[in-house]
Protein backbone atom coordinates (compact mmCIF):
# COMPACT_ATOMS: atom_id res chain seq x y z
CA UNK A 1 0.00 0.00 0.00
CA UNK A 2 2.82 2.52 0.97
CA UNK A 3 4.10 2.57 -2.81
CA UNK A 4 0.60 2.64 -4.44
CA UNK A 5 -0.38 5.96 -1.84
CA UNK A 6 2.65 7.89 -2.87
CA UNK A 7 2.10 7.08 -6.35
CA UNK A 8 -1.07 8.10 -6.67
CA UNK A 9 -0.72 11.15 -4.62
CA UNK A 10 2.38 12.84 -6.76
CA UNK A 11 0.63 11.77 -10.16
CA UNK A 12 -2.64 13.44 -8.73
CA UNK A 13 -0.84 17.01 -7.59
CA UNK A 14 1.75 16.58 -10.64
CA UNK A 15 0.55 20.47 -12.15
CA UNK A 16 -0.26 22.19 -15.18
CA UNK A 17 2.35 24.32 -16.95
CA UNK A 18 4.95 27.14 -17.24
CA UNK A 19 6.67 29.71 -19.58
CA UNK A 20 8.54 32.33 -19.52
CA UNK A 21 8.22 35.87 -21.67
CA UNK A 22 11.08 38.16 -20.27
CA UNK A 23 12.57 39.51 -17.22
CA UNK A 24 10.21 42.26 -16.13
CA UNK A 25 6.64 41.80 -13.43
CA UNK A 26 3.69 41.12 -15.09
CA UNK A 27 1.20 43.88 -14.45
CA UNK A 28 -1.49 42.61 -16.93
CA UNK A 29 -5.17 41.85 -15.12
CA UNK A 30 -5.13 37.93 -14.32
CA UNK A 31 -7.11 36.26 -16.83
CA UNK A 32 -6.52 32.75 -18.07
CA UNK A 33 -4.52 30.73 -15.55
CA UNK A 34 -3.76 27.92 -18.42
CA UNK A 35 -2.20 28.35 -21.89
CA UNK A 36 -3.43 25.80 -24.26
CA UNK A 37 -1.58 27.29 -27.09
CA UNK A 38 -0.65 24.80 -29.86
CA UNK A 39 3.26 23.90 -29.88
CA UNK A 40 4.46 25.97 -26.71
CA UNK A 41 6.48 24.53 -25.41
CA UNK A 42 7.51 24.73 -21.34
CA UNK A 43 10.48 23.07 -19.44
CA UNK A 44 10.23 22.40 -15.74
CA UNK A 45 12.99 21.67 -13.24
CA UNK A 46 12.12 18.93 -10.75
CA UNK A 47 14.41 18.42 -7.71
CA UNK A 48 13.84 15.24 -5.59
CA UNK A 49 14.86 15.64 -1.97
CA UNK A 50 13.63 12.29 -0.60
CA UNK A 51 16.21 10.62 0.13
CA UNK A 52 18.46 13.15 1.09
CA UNK A 53 20.79 13.75 -1.76
CA UNK A 54 19.02 16.26 -4.37
CA UNK A 55 18.36 14.23 -8.05
CA UNK A 56 17.55 17.04 -10.53
CA UNK A 57 15.85 16.33 -13.84
CA UNK A 58 14.39 18.51 -16.47
CA UNK A 59 11.38 17.91 -18.39
CA UNK A 60 9.41 19.94 -21.32
CA UNK A 61 5.94 20.07 -21.52
CA UNK A 62 4.90 20.60 -25.16
CA UNK A 63 1.06 21.50 -26.10
CA UNK A 64 0.10 20.00 -29.68
CA UNK A 65 -2.85 21.15 -31.93
CA UNK A 66 -4.73 17.89 -30.72
CA UNK A 67 -8.26 17.76 -27.99
CA UNK A 68 -9.60 14.52 -26.58
CA UNK A 69 -12.99 14.38 -25.50
CA UNK A 70 -13.05 12.27 -21.90
CA UNK A 71 -16.88 11.58 -20.88
CA UNK A 72 -18.51 15.27 -21.30
CA UNK A 73 -15.23 17.10 -20.80
CA UNK A 74 -12.84 18.43 -24.29
CA UNK A 75 -8.95 18.20 -22.73
CA UNK A 76 -6.10 19.65 -24.84
CA UNK A 77 -3.27 17.30 -25.45
CA UNK A 78 0.73 18.21 -24.24
CA UNK A 79 3.07 15.59 -24.68
CA UNK A 80 6.21 15.33 -21.84
CA UNK A 81 9.42 14.59 -22.91
CA UNK A 82 10.65 12.42 -19.93
CA UNK A 83 7.78 9.62 -20.38
CA UNK A 84 7.09 10.22 -23.88
CA UNK A 85 3.22 10.48 -23.01
CA UNK A 86 0.33 12.43 -23.14
CA UNK A 87 -0.93 15.02 -20.75
CA UNK A 88 -4.23 16.30 -20.52
CA UNK A 89 -5.51 19.57 -19.16
CA UNK A 90 -9.08 21.49 -19.79
CA UNK A 91 -10.71 24.97 -18.51
CA UNK A 92 -14.63 25.69 -17.82
CA UNK A 93 -14.69 28.73 -16.57
CA UNK A 94 -13.14 29.00 -13.29
CA UNK A 95 -12.08 25.39 -12.89
CA UNK A 96 -8.92 24.11 -13.82
CA UNK A 97 -9.07 20.48 -14.89
CA UNK A 98 -5.43 17.37 -15.04
CA UNK A 99 -6.61 14.00 -16.41
CA UNK A 100 -4.35 11.25 -15.12
CA UNK A 101 -3.64 7.60 -15.50
CA UNK A 102 -3.59 6.44 -12.01
CA UNK A 103 -0.90 3.16 -11.59
CA UNK A 104 -1.46 0.11 -12.64
CA UNK A 105 -1.59 -1.00 -9.14
CA UNK A 106 -4.41 1.06 -8.44
CA UNK A 107 -6.34 -0.22 -11.42
CA UNK A 108 -4.94 2.33 -13.94
CA UNK A 109 -8.20 4.09 -14.69
CA UNK A 110 -8.40 7.69 -15.33
CA UNK A 111 -8.34 10.19 -12.61
CA UNK A 112 -9.83 13.64 -12.97
CA UNK A 113 -8.22 15.89 -10.79
CA UNK A 114 -9.76 19.80 -10.17
CA UNK A 115 -6.50 21.24 -9.16
CA UNK A 116 -7.37 25.31 -9.40
CA UNK A 117 -10.41 27.20 -9.01
CA UNK A 118 -9.97 31.22 -9.61
CA UNK A 119 -13.31 32.18 -8.27
CA UNK A 120 -13.66 31.59 -4.49
CA UNK A 121 -11.91 33.51 -1.50
CA UNK A 122 -8.86 33.01 0.28
CA UNK A 123 -9.31 31.08 2.93
CA UNK A 124 -11.92 28.10 1.23
CA UNK A 125 -11.54 25.02 -1.09
CA UNK A 126 -12.85 22.62 -2.43
CA UNK A 127 -12.17 18.67 -1.61
CA UNK A 128 -12.12 15.70 -4.59
CA UNK A 129 -12.26 11.70 -3.74
CA UNK A 130 -11.29 9.16 -5.26
CA UNK A 131 -12.52 5.64 -4.97
CA UNK A 132 -9.71 3.27 -6.16
CA UNK A 133 -8.81 -0.76 -5.19
CA UNK A 134 -6.27 -1.93 -3.77
CA UNK A 135 -5.23 -5.95 -3.72
CA UNK A 136 -9.07 -6.25 -3.74
CA UNK A 137 -9.44 -3.52 -0.81
CA UNK A 138 -11.88 -0.31 -1.75
CA UNK A 139 -9.68 2.60 -0.37
CA UNK A 140 -10.64 6.02 -0.66
CA UNK A 141 -8.18 9.01 -1.32
CA UNK A 142 -9.59 12.56 -0.69
CA UNK A 143 -7.60 15.75 -1.63
CA UNK A 144 -8.04 19.04 0.33
CA UNK A 145 -7.42 22.21 -1.31
CA UNK A 146 -7.53 25.57 0.29
CA UNK A 147 -6.70 28.63 -1.47
CA UNK A 148 -4.23 30.36 0.56
CA UNK A 149 -3.43 33.05 -1.55
CA UNK A 150 -4.59 34.85 -4.77
CA UNK A 151 -2.65 38.04 -5.45
CA UNK A 152 0.92 37.15 -4.16
CA UNK A 153 4.05 37.95 -6.12
CA UNK A 154 6.22 35.21 -6.84
CA UNK A 155 10.12 34.98 -7.99
CA UNK A 156 10.87 32.07 -9.81
CA UNK A 157 14.35 31.31 -11.73
CA UNK A 158 15.14 35.52 -11.68
CA UNK A 159 11.38 36.37 -12.72
CA UNK A 160 8.59 38.31 -10.91
CA UNK A 161 5.20 36.91 -11.12
CA UNK A 162 2.29 38.89 -10.44
CA UNK A 163 -1.52 37.49 -9.46
CA UNK A 164 -0.28 34.29 -8.17
CA UNK A 165 -2.57 32.35 -6.74
CA UNK A 166 -1.29 29.59 -3.33
CA UNK A 167 -3.05 26.50 -3.50
CA UNK A 168 -2.05 24.28 -0.64
CA UNK A 169 -3.41 20.23 -0.77
CA UNK A 170 -3.61 17.47 1.68
CA UNK A 171 -4.11 13.93 1.52
CA UNK A 172 -5.60 11.55 3.58
CA UNK A 173 -7.11 7.99 2.84
CA UNK A 174 -9.32 5.65 4.83
CA UNK A 175 -7.82 2.74 6.85
CA UNK A 176 -4.89 5.24 7.39
CA UNK A 177 -5.19 7.31 10.63
CA UNK A 178 -4.29 11.09 9.84
CA UNK A 179 -1.06 11.11 12.09
CA UNK A 180 0.52 8.03 10.15
CA UNK A 181 -0.02 9.74 6.67
CA UNK A 182 1.05 13.30 6.94
CA UNK A 183 0.96 16.07 3.25
CA UNK A 184 1.94 19.65 2.91
CA UNK A 185 1.70 20.54 -1.26
CA UNK A 186 1.89 23.85 -2.28
CA UNK A 187 1.48 25.07 -5.41
CA UNK A 188 1.67 28.24 -7.15
CA UNK A 189 -0.58 29.68 -10.51
CA UNK A 190 0.74 33.05 -12.90
CA UNK A 191 -2.19 34.12 -15.22
CA UNK A 192 -0.58 32.88 -18.64
CA UNK A 193 1.75 30.73 -17.05
CA UNK A 194 -0.20 28.05 -14.70
CA UNK A 195 2.44 26.16 -12.49
CA UNK A 196 5.58 28.02 -11.88
CA UNK A 197 6.27 26.54 -8.09
CA UNK A 198 5.27 23.40 -6.23
CA UNK A 199 6.74 22.17 -3.31
CA UNK A 200 5.56 18.38 -1.84
CA UNK A 201 6.13 16.57 1.21
CA UNK A 202 4.31 13.72 1.80
CA UNK A 203 5.18 11.37 5.02
CA UNK A 204 3.70 7.76 5.57
CA UNK A 205 4.47 5.64 8.74
CA UNK A 206 1.76 2.88 9.41
CA UNK A 207 1.75 -0.74 10.42
CA UNK A 208 6.16 -0.18 10.24
CA UNK A 209 5.89 0.84 6.57
CA UNK A 210 7.77 4.22 6.35
CA UNK A 211 8.34 6.79 3.02
CA UNK A 212 9.53 10.26 2.65
CA UNK A 213 8.63 12.20 -0.33
CA UNK A 214 10.25 15.80 -0.75
CA UNK A 215 9.95 17.18 -4.02
CA UNK A 216 10.25 20.76 -5.48
CA UNK A 217 9.08 21.69 -9.23
CA UNK A 218 10.06 25.03 -10.58
CA UNK A 219 9.26 26.59 -13.81
CA UNK A 220 12.70 26.99 -15.68
CA UNK A 221 11.94 27.95 -19.48
CA UNK A 222 9.68 28.00 -22.44
CA UNK A 223 9.43 29.22 -25.57
CA UNK A 224 6.84 32.14 -25.87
Amino acid sequence: MKKSLLILSLALFAAASCSKKDDTPQNETPGNYMSLTANEARTYQNTDNSTGTAIVTEYTSTSTNRDSTVGSRNYHVFTNSATQGSEYYAISGNDYYNLRALPAELGGSLAEVLYLKTNIAVGTGWDQNFNINFSGVPITATLHNTIVANDLSRTVFGKTYNHVIQVKTTVSATAIPSNNLTSNIQNYYAPGYGLIESNSLIDLNYLGITSHTDMVTLLKSSNF
